[in-house]
């Protein structure tokens, strides 16, 4: 008979190993990531190109990163509770993919605006849903978070270069449609990963445990210090492209000199 398990709401001492569960995580990875080389560096050159002006393009790119303060943390704290994160990370992907694909029947700013909002909200907590799934795996399958994750950033190097080649060969009205056909890629990976009740249960947070965050003196500073880091280089990922474009540099060029970026932080 084969054996039931079930629900208890206790850590499994000795969840069943699934085997070849790391090389999916890997290729989920890459394949998540492959769509931030066309969209994080290439998207304020499509609204440039599409007539927008900085301070427009500026409300735009911070749209993002608003949201994320007040949806990511309900969404991602929702799943896992269900334990459906990967269920919720397959209706983030399609969700991106969809709206991303109507950014190009956008003219106007407040058509933009409309249109960016509704896919950010979906396309925000799309980087922490894999990392909750990968963290699962890695607590109750004792996987190395680091070598499924390399492939992420590899792979961003990877569309970064290619995608700036394309946008010098065909323009950055392409743009949009680029990145959602990379969207498309994970949503196999994503259906070929186990669902997160089959890895075992996790360790479950404590109701108060952000206080203990919160009062950790050295923790914070090390917290706004690297938010200051990534506030820095803001500025460069939103207008680098735009900038660089504007000064004769190739689309194939600024992928790669993005891509020497990342490299240069994997190593």
């Amino acid at each position: 008979m084969a054996d039931v398990a079930f629900d208890t709401g206790v850590e499994s001492a000795a969840p069943a190993r699934l085997v070849g569960l790391a090389p999916r995580i890997s290729v989920m990875y890459a394949a998540i990531y492959l769509h931030y080389g066309a969209f994080g560096l290439y998207i304020p050159m499509w609204f440039a190109h599409r007539g927008l002006n900085p301070e427009q393009i500026g409300v735009l790119m911070s749209l993002p990163l608003l949201l994320r303060l007040l949806f990511v943390a309900p969404v991602t704290g929702l799943a896992d509770r269900l334990r459906r994160i990967r269920e919720v990370l397959l209706v983030c992907v399609i969700g991106a993919m969809l709206l991303m694909s109507t950014m190009t029947f956008a003219h106007s700013y407040w058509q933009m605006l409309l249109f960016f909002t509704l896919f950010s909200l979906v396309w925000d907590p799309l980087p922490i849903l894999a990392d909750g799934y990968a963290t699962l795996a890695v607590r109750t399958q004792q996987l190395d978070y680091g070598r499924m994750r390399l492939w992420g950033s590899l792979s961003f190097v990877v569309a970064s270069t290619a995608s700036g080649s394309l946008i010098e060969t065909y323009s950055a009205e392409i743009v949009p449609w680029l990145t959602a056909a990379l969207l498309a890629l994970p949503i196999l990976p994503i259906l070929l990963l186990p669902a997160d009740r089959r890895l075992g249960a996790s360790e479950k947070a404590q109701s108060r445990e952000w206080r203990k965050v919160l009062a950790d003196k050295k923790l914070m500073m090390a917290m706004a210090a690297a938010a200051l880091i990534t506030a820095s280089h803001t500025l460069l990922t939103t207008f680098g492209a735009i900038q660089w474009s504007a000064q004769g540099v190739s689309g194939s060029m600024i992928g790669m000199l993005i891509g020497l970026a990342i490299v240069s932080e994997i190593a």
